[in-house]
């Protein structure tokens, strides 16, 4: 007779452990997915900040550029980019390993070279060809 009782009282313990667990295992998803969404949020803002000093860069640049003048200028806009630059990549190795994301982030990585290239040749008239 007390192991029919010992039976009786486990079985709803057993089922409230088990029941427990699930819950456990749904707040820890549910902990992780927002640290995901914290992270993507800081890189999204990284990105944003990035192209806000891209763009600045441009717009300062360009008259100083064309006129051959106040390098200070360039240069100071340009090492903000760089800094930005900096604080996205930050941003970036501590992002979530989701494929959107990586598969965003190498389509960008692809173009990002070529800044340097559009620096080196911005607002500079074009060689004429030889005849």
């Amino acid at each position: 007779m007390p192991t029919r009782l010992n039976a009786i009282l486990l079985i709803p313990v057993l089922v409230g452990l088990v029941m427990g667990g699930f819950q456990v295992k749904g707040s820890i998803d549910t902990w992780q997915e927002a640290e995901d969404a914290q992270k993507t949020a800081q890189l999204v803002r990284a990105s944003l900040l990035y192209a806000d000093a891209l763009y600045n860069e441009r717009d300062v640049s360009a008259a100083p550029l064309l006129l051959n003048k106040d390098e200070d200028v360039v240069t100071d806009a340009r090492k903000k980019t760089d800094q930005a630059a900096d604080a996205f990549d930050e941003a970036a190795q501590d992002m979530p390993q989701k494929a959107g994301l990586q598969r965003r982030l190498k389509l960008f990585r692809d173009q990002e070279p070529t800044l340097q290239t559009l620096r080196a040749g911005a607002y500079v008239s074009p060689s004429s060809p030889a005849s």
